[in-house]
């Protein structure tokens, strides 16, 4: 073997020692929630437990305690309660910058519980990202074994662009589009599809927190392509056509009589500004105090979010989730 060889063996064989011991620090350090799925993209882990170490968005340190169940579900309150909740989001609901009994769905569920005298179940599922395609799949699994009452839709401004592929390929989101599943003009459900696309749909490389960070850092300062104003609208008008087909989707196997939605954010930039008109077309009530109150938050310059400045802390989930409640019960009586 000659010099060169054994030089670059070494390295090969360093390199992999190395990879492998940043992978066992970051998932010891902070293990994922998400798992891999060949349907869906990814989901919240089953039977889960970790209690997580967050800060908020001045430095301070708190602490997340993040369940799940046999189904991916993080769930709050009693199983055997007279009234249940089935809630179903992205990041705002299933990620874990507030522990379970924090989040905003339990604070709703705490509002409903002192008003009603009654007990309050909620099972909360989706994932970090997940479009309406991703949350119609979920709700589709887990429709039959579960028992609910009221269903909440917790929509995001970002959903339009993840639910329609041009859109995404126009970003730089790698570690999203890679995985996730779109809805074609056939409505049929396709994977984007190229090598390293399918590398990252396998569950070695997909679950990697290694090789997800590394792309997370392309994306972050891969530059988004230009667009002009001409292909910008139209690719806001077909992402706002594919929404509207996709809600009518969940609509219709919602087994509530009321359905409602909640948007984490209140932007009136594209085609978000139209989503309380797109909910009532397909039959859901929009519930849009919990905005009112989170922009009121921070004109008075209230501490509301997580470190990243995106996500809600502690304080902004029981703002949220008490305004959820505050107008929910415009609608609902709680006498099931």
């Amino acid at each position: 073997m000659t010099k060169f060889l054994k030089i670059s063996f070494l390295c090969f064989v360093i390199s992999i020692i190395f990879i492998f011991s940043l992978e066992v620090f970051a998932r010891f350090k902070r293990p994922s929630w998400h798992s891999s799925d060949s349907e869906i993209g990814w989901k919240l882990k089953y039977n889960f437990s970790h209690t997580y170490k967050n800060y908020d968005q001045i430095g301070n340190l708190y602490y997340s305690k993040f369940i799940t169940n046999k189904d991916g579900l993080r769930v709050y309150g009693k199983e055997n309660s007279k009234i249940k909740i089935l809630i179903i989001g992205d990041s705002f609901t299933a990620d874990p910058y507030a522990g379970n009994d924090e989040m905003w769905f339990s604070h709703l569920s705490n509002k409903i519980k002192q008003y009603s005298k009654n007990d309050v179940t909620v099972y909360a599922g989706g994932g970090g990202g997940y479009s309406t395609l991703q949350e119609f799949l979920l709700l589709k699994r887990i429709n039959e074994k579960y028992e609910y009452n009221i269903f909440i839709l917790q929509f995001c401004s970002n959903d339009f662009g993840s639910n329609l592929f041009e859109a995404e390929t126009t970003g730089n989101n790698f570690n999203q589009f890679f995985k996730r599943p779109y809805l074609d003009e056939n409505e049929k459900i396709v994977f984007y599809d190229s090598f390293f696309a399918n590398l990252f749909k396998t569950k070695l490389i997909g679950e990697s927190r290694f090789f997800n960070k590394l792309l997370f850092l392309y994306s972050k300062y891969k530059k988004e392509k230009n667009l002009n104003n001409i292909h910008r609208n139209l690719i806001e008008k077909k992402s706002i056509n594919v929404t509207t087909k996709l809600l009518k989707k969940i609509r219709t196997i919602i087994k509530s009589d009321k359905a409602y939605m909640v948007n984490c954010e209140n932007s009136s930039k594209g085609p978000n500004k139209y989503w309380k008109l797109i909910a009532k077309d397909n039959n859901f009530i929009p519930l849009d105090l919990p905005n009112k109150a989170i922009e009121e938050a921070l004109k008075k310059k209230e501490k509301i979010f997580f470190s990243d400045f995106g996500h809600f802390n502690n304080y902004g989930n029981k703002i949220f989730g008490t305004s959820v409640f505050k107008q929910l019960r415009n609608y609902e009586n709680f006498n099931f």
